[in-house]
Order: structure tokens, then sequence, then C-alpha cells
């Protein structure tokens, strides 16, 4: 086909030699000369008697060539052994009947000829998607910044720099200063440099002459047309890309050489690496919200290829399975498997996954997890450790990462929403986290040796991606405390470095409330400081006859205060927040009958909340993990809304069931509408334009799916959430806490919800006075205090410390510890209880 091709345009060429597999009859149309091997180089397939400018013209169109090589139907290019394929071109010569070789040698010679397109088909993919203009007598550039404000999202600089070397000599500034934005480097910050790559990618793009209209086509030496320089040829690219990520395409391709199973085998032996090597580095050379890296993950991802993921892992698992790392020649190929993997997942609900096994097993949905933390391990950390920061990380490596990183995220969050039932919560951990260098990272340096600081400035860094991509690979306690030594700093630059009990002492706010109106006294001194409310606050109670109530506030107060003022804002019964079945609180979407001006109480409340977490007081709302989601800006998916209402859930997932068991969904007569009563007004709102015209049926009830979850989820209290996360975000930036998934984000907020762990109380619990330990009383103490409830147990901590929940990490992280003191009464003093201090503390 190729030599036929060739012939139409050139005239007879020797481009292939006769391959050995053809039978004598095929074999002597091929014209004789001495047989090469097939090679990498199109340029070197070419017959060397040729003029070096002819074979290079040829090796340029190949590409082009092979745009009419698979524009042919697939029917007629078949890799059976049954049937020898016949084709036949207009101008050339007749065509050549033979016997064809196995499946996978004629696979192998199809991928090859795909392989040709791939470098000016990633050079065009490159360009795409970039704003560009253009530039008299240069090639393709981009243009400046103003030009790129659409970018702005996917583009931001999050100190990530295009040369790391440059970036660590720039962060050594910073790294003495303080590392609290080192976190702020996240996904956005991956994808930021993956777009600057790409940019010097197209900058740096192979130039040629094309031809002026006056030239011959295939004539690149054209004398008289004039030209221009210019990079490949977009429309021949475009055609390119345009027909390889056809789904009839890429099925046919795939189909072709994709196996149930693979022995170990070398990419330059195994047809099914070379071609997803080739597709990875398309992937390589895209963003990943690019039209073209979704077109194909899509075909993939969406059943062209039956199978695909579970054949492709096993050709993928002998060379990953057992290893540390992702060797060189898997990295394009895992790149495409972890792409498609993640994109499918989108489109699955959990219980497809974990107990139907799709799209993979659960015993590979195991291999591939543990697999996907030794390369990320190699990708965060150890590669990048080694090779410190001299060396760039390749364009195909920075896409690794963020794809398996993504993917890593999506698998976790998947398996805690079933609790680890499938994969316990301790496999999900690095086999050896860099909890010493996190500790010194976190350790303020004041060393005066550049070259230190350059490499804690690194390592910082390092650990700023790995806090924000994948946290979950580092033990909960190490984040904890990093956030924690986050607030410190915060706290520290506020006042001037004194810490006192509850924080600074820097400027301090008097504020004086009644405890039967908290939240009304509380939102008229407190909301007008908007982001100054992180400053610290000296509480006063007074009675309704304005009596001030005893005491000092070393602390002690405000904690009683936060607890009451929080206690009384998230209170369903004032009619802002409502709870679920589980008695969990979410926005409510009839807020703004209840408040008229509800978006400003939302957003006092959440500078509330972040004022609760940012002085480390552990509060009694517990939250739906949708909305904490949102206090992460992670999108909630259709599996979220089980959170939200069980039963609707349930019910919105039997359609896929009714669908696939050959019922007819028009005949439940739902509509593309939702219908709402909010005290008493009943309401009905579309769900698309002229929703309540459009009947779900079974072509249309995925979007269905997903509009109603979106909907509920998301739409339906966007205006409350909007206001929350900005009072919230006031105080506490969200880069503080990306380090945490919504489970623990609740874990920050209100601490666990158990009973008193009594056996680490009593161990940090100190005495004085005379007490000790080993008196009958004191252990009389300790038995009664075990045998107490739950709420029992609550109330002594809330006498002792104002807080009602022990500290996230133990009573060894409480501050000033609890102590045990025997005070000595005067004769004739009389009786006396036990007497605590938690105002003072």
């Amino acid at each position: 086909l190729v030599r036929a091709c060739h012939h139409a345009v050139v005239g007879p060429i020797d481009l292939y030699p006769a391959p050995s597999n053809l039978t004598p009859s095929a074999a002597a149309v091929h014209p004789s000369g001495p047989k090469r091997p097939r090679s990498a180089s199109t340029e070197a397939l070419l017959s060397p008697s040729w003029p070096k400018t002819i074979r290079r013209q040829l090796s340029d169109d190949l590409p082009c060539l092979l745009v009419n090589l698979l524009e042919l139907r697939p029917s007629t290019v078949r890799v059976d052994a049954s049937a020898p394929p016949v084709a036949s071109v207009p101008s050339a010569p007749p065509a050549a009947e033979y016997t064809s070789a196995p499946k996978t040698t004629d696979a192998s010679l199809l991928v090859h000829l795909v392989q040709e397109a791939r470098g000016p088909l990633c050079s065009w993919l490159a360009s795409q998607g970039l704003p560009t203009r253009a530039a008299s007598g240069a090639h393709t550039e981009l243009s400046g910044r103003a030009s790129e404000e659409q970018e702005d999202e996917d583009d931001m600089d999050l100190g990530l720099e295009e040369g790391f070397s440059a970036a660590a000599a720039a962060a050594a500034g910073a790294a003495a200063a303080g590392d609290a934005e080192t976190v702020a480097q996240g996904f956005r910050g991956l994808d930021a440099l993956i777009a600057r790559r790409l940019r010097l990618l197209v900058r740096g793009s192979p130039q040629r002459v094309v031809p002026g209209t006056g030239n011959a086509p295939g004539n690149s030496c054209g004398s008289g047309g004039g030209g221009a320089t210019e990079s490949r040829p977009t429309s021949a690219s475009n055609s390119m890309f345009q027909l390889l990520a056809r789904s009839s395409t890429v099925g046919f391709l795939f189909n072709a050489v994709l196996a149930p199973s693979c022995a170990p085998a070398t990419p330059s032996s195994n047809p099914t690496l070379l071609l997803a090597d080739m597709y990875g580095d398309c992937l390589a050379h895209t963003r990943y919200r690019d039209p073209q890296y979704q077109r194909i993950v899509q075909v993939l991802a969406r059943g062209s290829v039956d199978q695909f993921l579970p054949r492709m892992w096993a050709a993928l698992r002998p060379g990953l399975v057992g290893q540390r790392s992702c060797p060189s020649w898997l990295e394009l190929p895992v790149l495409l498997f972890g792409a498609v993997y993640s994109f499918s997942l989108l489109a699955l609900d959990d219980t497809e996954v974990f107990d139907r096994g799709l799209p993979l097993g659960q015993s590979e949905q195991f291999e591939v997890t543990v697999t996907i933390r030794g390369i990320l391990y190699d990708l965060f950390w150890d590669r990048a450790t080694s090779e410190g920061g001299e060396v760039e990380p390749s364009l195909p490596r920075l896409q690794l990462q963020a794809c398996l990183g993504r993917l890593y995220n999506q698998l976790y969050d998947r398996h805690a929403r079933r609790d680890f039932k499938h994969i316990p919560r301790d496999q999900w951990l690095w086999p050896e986290p860099p909890t010493l260098e996190i500790s010194d990272a976190s350790r303020p340096h004041t060393a005066p040796d550049a070259d230190g600081m350059v490499a804690r400035a690194q390592r910082s860094r390092r650990i700023g991606m790995i806090f924000t991509c994948i946290p979950q690979v580092i033990p909960f306690q190490a984040r904890i405390l990093r956030f924690q030594q986050l607030i410190e700093e915060d706290q520290q630059g506020l006042g001037g470095g004194g810490v006192g009990f509850d924080g600074v002492f820097g400027p301090v706010i008097d504020l004086k409330v009644r405890r039967d109106s908290v939240y009304e006294d509380a939102m008229e001194a407190l909301d007008p400081l908007g982001r100054n409310l992180k400053s610290r606050i000296r509480v006063a109670f007074e009675s309704d006859l304005g009596h001030q109530e005893a005491g000092i506030d070393g602390g002690g107060l405000f904690r009683d205060f936060m607890d009451v003022l929080c206690e009384r804002a998230f209170d369903p019964q004032h009619g802002m927040f409502n709870v679920t079945q589980d008695q969990l609180l979410y926005p409510n979407p009839a807020a703004p009958m209840v408040h008229p001006d509800s978006e400003r109480h939302f957003a006092f409340m959440g500078r509330v909340l972040g004022k609760a977490v940012y002085s480390q007081i552990l509060v009694k709302p517990q939250f739906t993990l949708f909305f904490l989601n949102k206090l992460l800006n992670r999108a909630n998916q259709i599996d979220d809304l089980y959170t939200l209402d069980p039963e609707m859930y349930r019910n919105l997932i039997s359609l896929k069931d009714i669908a696939r068991s050959g019922g007819n969904l028009e005949d439940l007569t739902l509509t593309f509408s939702v219908s709402s009563n909010m005290y008493g007004r009943a309401q009905n709102r579309d769900l698309v334009p002229g929703g309540s015209e459009v009947v779900v049926d079974n072509s249309n009830f995925f979007e269905y799916q997903y509009r109603l979850a979106d909907f509920h989820l998301n739409k339906e209290i966007a205006p409350q959430c909007r206001a929350f996360l900005r009072g919230f975000h006031d105080i506490i930036p969200v880069d503080w806490i990306r380090m945490f998934d919504a489970r623990e984000l609740q874990m920050v907020i209100g601490g666990t919800q158990r009973n008193i762990d009594v056996a680490n109380l009593r161990t940090y619990t100190q005495y004085a006075g005379g007490f000790h330990e080993s008196q009958p009383f004191i252990q009389a103490f300790w038995r009664v205090l075990k045998s107490f409830t739950p709420a029992q147990q609550g109330d002594f901590l809330k006498f002792v410390t104002s807080c009602s929940r022990q500290p996230i990490l133990g009573f060894a992280y409480l501050q000033p510890p609890i102590c045990i003191q025997k005070v000595p009464l005067d004769s004739g003093s009389g009786f006396r209880l036990p007497m605590a201090a938690p105002r003072m503390n």
C-alpha cells in the first residue's frame, strides 16, 4: 500500500524491501536489491540510491501518506491470517496479492507505520490549545501575557519555575524567611509548568521551508515561488490527528495488537507498547483539559476497544509489578493507561467499581494502586532527591506526575467512601515517608551558607508538592504538625514574634457579649473586622443586667466563647444550615427566605469557623463530606450524593440498572426538572433549558443522573457556599488545608467522636502540691473517669480545658498540660469543692 501511494505521486521507488514473510509471488513484485531490516528512521528505509533531497522529502511526506493508508476502511486492512488483504490505488501498479503473516507481524508493521507520524503529530499537538500569534518571517510563537488572560486558571505561577536550578536559587531567600507559601505548589503548579514547557517546545519546534503556491507538490527546493519559514504543516498534522483519534481507527489499531495477556517484552518487539507509546506521546504534548487530550482518552475509555484497561494492564504488568519505579521505556504507555483509567472512573459509580469490578477487578485494583504508589514515590521524592535541582524533569515525566497523582487521589477517595474495606488505609502510605525531611523543612533555619539554603529550598518545594498533590502518602500526624506550624508562623508574623496561650500578643480586640445573644453580639462587633479577625480577642461575658462575669481571659474564656458561638451559629434552628439523617450539617438552600442578608451571615459564619481552626479550638459542628469538599476546592462526584440523601442516591443509580436490564425509563415519567418545597412554597426548576419537557429515556439517563446530582450538591447551594468559603478563606487559605481530605478536615475542625483516651490523658497529666499517681484517691479518680459515658467525659474535659473534645494528636500536644494540684486548706476555712482554672489556661 505504501509503495502504491508513492508510485502515484513520484513514481516507482524501493520504499521497503521485500519482507521475508511474503510468498514468492508477492516478493517478485518488489524491485531486486539488498534486503535491509526495518529501522526506526523513515529516511533509513528509503533506497540509498536515490538523491538525499528526495529521500528527505519522502521522509517528511510519509506521515501524510499514512493518512491515505489509514483512510482505507478498516475492513480492507485485515490482520487475520485467513484472508489476504487486497488494495488498489489510482495510478498505481497492479495490486499484489499475498498471504499475510501471523497477526503479531502484521501488527508490528502497522504500528511501525503509525510510529512514523508521531514526530510531526506531537509538534502539532503541542501548538494546539495555546494562544499563538503569527510573526512575520518566523515560526509560530506564543503571545505575551496580555493575550493569555484566559489561561490564568491553568498557568498561574505558584512557585515552580521553568528551570529548577533557578527556582532553587530564587526560593533560598524565601526559605530563610519562612516556608508557608511552598504548600501552594500543587497540581495547578504542575499544570503551569507543563504549559510553559509546551510553549518552549512550540518555540523550538523544527522548521522547514514551505514551497510557494507556484511549486509542484513535494518539491521542497522550489525556486521562484518564494517560501516562508514555519513549523510542520498544520493541515496534514490536523488530518492525521483527526484520523488517529477516530473511534474506528483507535479501535482497529488496539484490537489488532492487544491480547488478553502479554508476555514480558521490550518496546522494540511488543507492538502493544509501541502503539501505547505513540498515543502516550500525544498526551504528553497536550494539556489534560485540552480537546485533543480528551478526545484520545474518551475513545479508549468509552468502549471503542473492548476491555482496554485489563488488556493494557496485562501488557504493562510484567514490567511494573514489583518494581520501585517506572522504566523510562514504559513512561508513555503508563501515561496513556493512567489517563484512560482516570477518565473511566468519572463515569462509574462506587457499586460498579467495587461490586462489579469495573474497569478492573479487585486484585488488579490493588496491584495498580501499589504500583502507582511506588512510581509516585520515585517521581515526587526518590528521583527528585537523587537528581537535586540541576536536572529538569522531562515533559513526559511531568505529565506522568500529574496524571498518576490525580488517578491516585481518585482511587483513594473511592476507597475512603467505603472506609478502606478493600485496600487498608496504611497501604496508601509510602513505605518510607520522608518524615525527618518534613520536620527539617518545617524548622526555621538561619544558616549563612547559600548552598544549604538552596538545598533546603529544593527539599521544601518537593515536600510542598507532596502535601498538596498526594498528601495521603504522608502520615496524618505529620501533616497535622505541618499545618499547626503554618498557623504559628502566620501568628508570629501578626504579633511580631510574641506567642501566648492563645496565639499572639499583637493587636487585642476587647469583646463583651451576653450569653443569651452570643451570635448577635459577636456578629455586630466582629463582622466588620473581615480578615483582621485573626487578631487576638479578649472576651468578657455580661449578664442581661449588664454585670460582667468574674474571670480573667488568658485563653480559656475565649475558648468557651468560640464553643458557644459555633454551637449557636450552626444550630439548624437558626435556619442557616440543614441536617442530613446522620445529623451532619450543610447550607440551607432556603436560607434567603429566613434571613434576607443570608450571604452576609454565611460569610461571617465562615470566618467564625476559620477563626476556630486558626486558634486550634475544636468545635462541635459536624459537616457533610460534600460541603467539606467545597472548603477544599475539590469537585463533588455523583457518589457524594449519598452523604446528602442515601435514598435519592440509590434511586438515581438504579436508573442505570433498569436501562441495562432492558427496561424502558420513559415509563417512569421523569423529566429534566426538579421540584422542591421550601417553607410551603413549591418550586420547579429545570436542569436544562426546557427541561420540564425533556423526558428521561434510555439514551439520556446518564446526563440526567449527573445533572440532578450537580444540582443538589452544587448549584442549589452555590450562593451560600460561595459566601461561606469567602469568609473561611479570609482566615484559613485553601493552600493550607489541601493536605487533608474531607474526613481529615472534619477532624481538624472538631476532633474525633469517640471516648476520651483515658490512658493517654493519664500518661501526660502532671501532679503538684504533694499529689502523686500512686495515692489511692488519685487511682480512684482515674477509675471513675474511665467509667464515665462519652458525654460525661466531654463535660469533664470542658470543665478542665473549656473544650469538650480531646486534642487531635493526643494529650501530649495539649498546652499547657493538665495538672492535678493539691490546694492546702487553712484551719477553719471549711469545706471546698475541687476547682479547675480553665479560664486562665
